[in-house]
């Protein structure tokens, strides 16, 4: 089954109007990526974690342009947005 996205975050158009789409289903519970092109965000436990690092990187502190939410099998990489804003992507969440 192709799950259409759901708009979650948009920024204005003056911000040039990135958009973080989720492709997850509405009762999924697992982990979830956060992706901005071909390049992995994040790997979090939840759509709400999840969400909330999307909005944030398509922000203006955030320096990404479209980002993607989508379900994972992978490891996490952090279990807080207050780790991934400090650490970043990339590192497996102890």
């Amino acid at each position: 089954m192709v799950f259409d996205g759901v708009i979650v975050a948009q920024t204005a158009d003056e911000l040039g109007g990135p958009c973080a789409l989720s492709y997850v289903p509405e009762a999924y519970l697992g982990h979830c990526e956060i992706r901005a092109d071909h390049h992995v965000l994040a790997v979090v436990d939840g759509v709400a974690l999840a969400n909330r690092i999307a909005a944030y990187a398509i922000g203006p502190n955030g320096g990404y342009s479209d980002v993607s939410i989508n379900t994972s099998n992978q490891q996490l990489t952090c279990r807080t947005f207050e780790t991934w804003v400090l650490n970043g992507s990339g590192e497996t969440a102890k």
